[in-house]
């Protein structure tokens, strides 16, 4: 039993592994059908904070605290409000998908890291 058991996980562990070294089509595919999650999941984890966190009326100013562009603050926190309006019956937010695409290299670029995500706020 104790074997089988020792199987399963270590199956179940590289099955993980598989899953999270493509992260990109994941993020693709969540990005089409929910544009409004997919951007609150990316600024919870760019601003280091829960997703319930990132609905704030400071949201610009988290943003801008942690070294992202002041235009670029505004128009992430202007598409993340409209998907949020979008989401409870306001208007359509025309082509969100790409939208996010393009807000979230512009992020990579912006970054001090180099690229790299940004850490957890201490």
């Amino acid at each position: 039993m104790g074997a089988f058991a020792c199987g399963y996980l270590l199956q179940r562990k590289r099955g993980s592994a598989q899953i999270l070294a493509t992260p990109h089509a994941a993020s693709s595919a969540v990005t089409e059908r929910d544009p409004a999650a997919a951007l609150l999941s990316f600024l919870a984890q760019e601003l280091g904070i829960s997703a319930a966190a990132v609905h704030s009326p400071d949201l610009r100013a988290r943003i801008s605290v942690r070294g992202i562009p002041v235009a670029l603050c505004e128009r992430t926190a202007a598409l993340f409000e409209a998907l949020q309006a979008e989401r409870y019956g306001g208007p359509p937010v025309a082509d969100a998908a790409d939208r996010l695409a393009d807000l979230r290299e512009e992020w990579r670029r912006s970054l001090p890291h180099s690229g790299l995500s940004l850490p957890p706020r201490a």
